[in-house]
């Protein structure tokens, strides 16, 4: 999970270091920088395969291996979510390399797609989900 982590840091000094005051521009020089990058591996289960910004909403799209990584892991899908969206939730409020996502108040939203491409869960943090 930390390696998902990783992705959000590294996104960030983009942002950090870039010149453009347009905020969606900004986001946008982001992704493209990201998806230059991909396919990026995780781990043994998981594959940043792109990301996204359209109105406001910072997008990560993951291709994972979910039958053996559940298996593996003797987890529900359920189980998987709530533990994952509180570690996203607490990285995204607590990471000052994440400020700027909450200064602009970027939606992070995290699709989750199965190794035949069908959608399995998605998850999304904003500031409104940090209490400071």
């Amino acid at each position: 999970m930390k390696n998902l982590f990783k992705i959000l840091i590294l996104c960030s000094s983009f942002l950090i270091v870039s010149c453009d005051n347009s905020k969606d521009q900004l986001f946008k020089n982001t992704s493209k920088e990201l998806n230059e990058m991909c396919p990026m591996t995780i781990d043994q289960y998981t594959v940043l395969t792109g990301t996204g910004y359209i109105n406001g909403d910072f997008i990560y799209k993951y291709t994972c291996d979910i039958d053996n990584f559940f298996n593996d892991f003797d987890l529900s899908k359920y189980e998987w979510e709530q533990n994952q969206y509180q570690g996203m939730k607490n990285l995204f409020c607590t990471d000052p390399e994440l400020q700027v996502f909450r200064d602009y108040d970027i939606n992070v939203i995290w699709k989750y797609y199965d190794s035949w491409g069908n959608h399995f869960s998605e998850m999304k943090v904003n500031s409104n989900n940090c209490s400071y």
